[in-house]
C-alpha cells in the first residue's frame, strides 16, 4: 500500500492579506521619507547664483543652524566659505580670524554676505563669560560688510555681536530671548522685537534653530534682490 504525501494547505486569503500589509508598510515608510526630504528644505528658494557667502563659526556653534543654512544657500547657487573663530571647530574652514586681521576690507569686498551662526559657544563669548580675542576683528568685519551695503546676518546669540559692532543702532532686530542678549541688543541701539526672523536694512536676524530655514530663505531673498 502506498501513501501519498500530505500537501500543506495554504490559506490564500492570509497570504494575500500579509502581502497587502507589507506593501502598505513599505509605501508608508517611503511616503514619510519622501515627505521629510521635500519639507526639510523649502521647494521655492530664491536663486543666488554667483553670490559668495562667508559663514562664521565659533567653537560650540549650533549644528541645527549651520547645516540648513549651508544646505539651502548651496542649493540656491551660492558659493560658501567658512571663517573659523576658533581652530577647534569640527568643520573645514578657509580662514581663521586671527590670521586675517589685515585682510578684513578685502573679505568685505570679495563676499556678498556674512552669516554668523549661533550656539552656546557664541553665547558664552558674547556675554563675556569666555574671552575671545578675535571678537573685535569680527565686529570690524561686520561693520565693513554693512558699510559696503552687503548682507549681514546672525542667528540665536550672534545678533548680539552685531549690536556690539554698532550695526543694529536704529534697526529692528531679534535674537534668542535670553535677558543678557536682549540687553546687549538694546544697549546697541536696536529695537528688540520678539519675532522669529527680522530683515531691516540688509541685516537679517533670527532667534534660533527652529527658524533656521526661514532665516536662510530671508537671506536668499535679500541676496537675490541685489545685482
Amino acid at each position: 500500500m502506498s501513501y501519498a504525501p500530505k500537501l500543506r494547505v495554504i490559506d490564500v486569503k492570509k497570504v494575500v492579506l500579509a502581502i497587502v500589509i507589507t506593501i502598505i508598510i513599505i509605501a508608508t515608510a517611503l511616503y514619510l521619507t519622501l515627505t521629510h526630504i521635500q519639507t526639510s528644505i523649502p521647494a521655492k528658494i530664491p536663486k543666488v547664483e554667483g553670490k559668495k557667502v562667508l559663514i562664521v563659526l565659533f567653537e560650540g556653534y549650533q549644528p541645527k543652524e549651520y547645516q540648513p543654512v549651508r544646505e539651502v544657500l548651496e542649493r540656491a547657487g551660492a558659493t560658501i566659505d567658512v571663517l573659523a573663530m576658533n581652530k577647534t571647530i569640527d568643520i573645514p574652514y578657509r580662514y581663521y580670524i586671527i590670521d586675517i586681521e589685515d585682510k578684513l576690507s578685502e573679505l568685505a569686498t570679495k563676499y556678498d554676505a556674512i552669516v554668523i551662526i549661533g550656539g552656546p559657544g557664541v553665547y558664552v563669548r558674547v556675554v563675556g563669560k569666555v574671552p575671545e580675542p578675535g571678537l573685535p576683528h569680527l565686529e570690524k568685519l561686520c561693520r565693513l560688510f554693512h558699510e559696503k551695503g552687503k548682507v549681514v546676518a546672525a542667528i540665536c546669540a550672534a545678533p548680539a555681536i552685531l549690536a556690539k559692532a554698532g550695526i543694529l543702532k536704529g534697526l529692528r532686530a531679534t535674537c534668542y530671548p535670553d535677558p543678557a542678549l536682549v540687553k546687549i541688543l538694546r544697549e546697541g541701539g536696536a529695537e528688540y522685537i520678539e519675532k522669529a526672523v527680522i530683515v531691516d536694512d540688509n541685516v537679517v536676524t533670527a532667534w534660533g534653530p527652529p527658524v533656521a530655514k526661514d532665516f536662510v530663505i530671508k537671506i536668499c531673498e535679500v541676496l537675490s534682490s541685489k545685482k
